[in-house]
């Protein structure tokens, strides 16, 4: 049996390089398995700024923030990730809920919204 320990919302915009912009919601649900092993289960919605959302067959509109991340169309972070639930995972997920403001302060030159989407990004390295 699993058990969903914490289920975590995160909505934001998030507006690329090339000025298209694209709303995101990211889930991250932890959970426990019957062996007592922690995980986190992470998915990512991202509506498009033609208002479809993203999937592998419209991956290359100029609007989805991961467009230049062929790992994440592979990954499809989308239908959602499974990642150990360790320190680095959580702090990872820490970062990824902060508001954009509390998040500046760690993200050096890099925008908030740029950072995270990088961290989400990396977190389909971490996939079991």
């Amino acid at each position: 049996m699993t058990t969903v320990i914490s289920d975590q919302i995160k909505n934001f915009t998030h507006v690329n390089i090339r000025g298209n912009e694209s709303n995101i919601n990211i889930t991250i649900k932890k959970k426990q398995y019957e062996d007592k092993s922690f995980w986190l289960d992470i998915t990512v919605i991202t509506k498009l700024s033609n208002g479809s959302i993203l999937t592998n067959h419209n991956f290359n509109d100029l609007s989805n923030p991961f467009l230049d991340m062929e790992h994440v169309k592979k990954g499809e972070l989308y239908n959602g990730e499974i990642i150990a639930c360790n320190s680095l995972t959580e702090k990872m997920v820490e970062y990824i809920l902060m508001d954009d403001k509390d998040l500046s302060k760690y993200t050096g030159r890099t925008t908030p919204m740029d950072y995270r989407i990088n961290l989400l990004s990396g977190i389909l390295l971490l996939w079991d």
